[in-house]
């Protein structure tokens, strides 16, 4: 029912010694997209509204202004090199559009019922 001990293989016929060694994480790539795509979110549509009160140009900035962070996120997601840098500026713009929001939503609640 045992098995019989098996013999080590003849010299020379080893398995190949393992490839090279894994590639480091890709994690600070990501957490440097979250943090621009965070603070590009969050102060590109008041750069724009400082630009619309001083020259007078219509208030569609503030949307381009909002949408430029996740088109150069999308971009970024084509090529493999800058994939990562993609993933976290879409995930920053989305962590802030979440985050104000739902501060924007509680300050309105607030304000509701003392009006």
């Amino acid at each position: 029912m045992t098995q019989p001990p098996q013999e080590p293989p003849p010299w020379g016929h080893y398995p190949p010694p393992p490839g090279p060694p894994p590639q480091s994480g890709h994690g600070m790539k990501i957490f440097g997209g979250i943090m621009i795509g965070g603070f590009a979110t969050f102060f590109l549509p008041l750069l724009s509204l400082g630009i619309i009160d001083s020259t007078g140009i219509g208030f569609g900035a503030i949307f381009v202004a909002l949408l430029l962070v996740p088109v150069i996120g999308i971009g970024l997601l084509f090529g493999e090199p800058t994939r990562r840098w993609g993933i976290g500026l879409l995930i920053g713009w989305a962590i802030v559009l979440i985050v104000v929001g739902g501060s924007c939503v509680a300050i309105i609640a607030s304000l509701n019922g003392s009006l």
